[in-house]
């Protein structure tokens, strides 16, 4: 495994018009434009060929992810594993920061970065956690319920499907905002049930939801301790 190391700030501003968009329907790719020859990714050219397209492709999909939010991106450090003769499994960290706020928000994702054309597609973005899961009974969990609930109605639109939040947990936050992460099940009419895993972040300035994201299959996490 090769172990490569990046440092960059990119500020990103107007999400709105591309996060208004349903991340389901989005395809987000992040280009390098460094001439780097296939086969040499070991090169320290490489290396920055890696990091621009990955960096590229978390602020893409970021930009999906925030409606109407200034989010400044950190890119730490990127991990890399041969996947096939074409394909680079990228295992990375960062930071984010909303609307400049004091508090840097840590992240990890995972993509494949293909050595032909020199992109990342769609990478899987998970929010990190900062402290030891919590409860907060104030937060309108409701609210994060409909929000996944909607989501994937979406992506299922030919079925109908409800989603059902049973547990959640507060992981982080920046001082106004707060990162959730939690678990439930989808309900397939007539098909049976899908276990889902769940991450938002609540504004509590503002009162709203500004993140909800979802991923099918029950990520092994500490005891949820808040429950709707």
């Amino acid at each position: 495994m090769n172990r490569i190391q990046f440092a960059v700030v990119l500020a990103i501003a107007s999400t709105a018009a591309i996060a208004a968009k349903a991340p389901n329907d989005l395809v987000v790719q992040g280009y390098s434009t460094s001439a780097v020859s296939q086969g040499q990714m070991t090169t320290a050219q490489g290396a920055q060929a890696i990091n621009d397209a990955a960096a590229s492709a978390v602020i893409g999909a970021l930009q999906t992810r925030f409606e109407g939010t200034s989010v400044q991106f950190r890119l730490g450090e990127v991990l890399s594993e041969r996947a096939s003769l074409r394909d680079i499994a990228l295992h990375g960290t960062g930071e984010i920061r909303l609307d400049a706020a004091d508090t840097w928000l840590p992240i990890s994702f995972d993509a494949l970065y293909d050595t032909d054309t020199q992109t990342v597609q769609s990478p899987s973005i998970t929010l990190g956690a900062q402290h030891a899961a919590r409860r907060d009974a104030k937060l309108p969990l409701a609210g994060l319920q409909a929000r996944v609930d909607k989501a994937i109605s979406t992506e299922f639109g030919s079925q109908k499907v409800t989603f059902d939040l049973a547990h959640a947990s507060v992981i982080g936050g920046d001082g106004q905002r707060v990162i959730v992460e939690g678990n439930g099940v989808a309900m397939f009419d007539g098909e049976g049930k899908e276990a889902v895993s769940v991450q938002g972040i609540f504004d509590t300035r503002s009162g709203r939801w500004i993140d909800a994201s979802y991923e099918f299959g029950l990520v092994a996490a500490p005891a949820f301790i808040a429950s709707r």
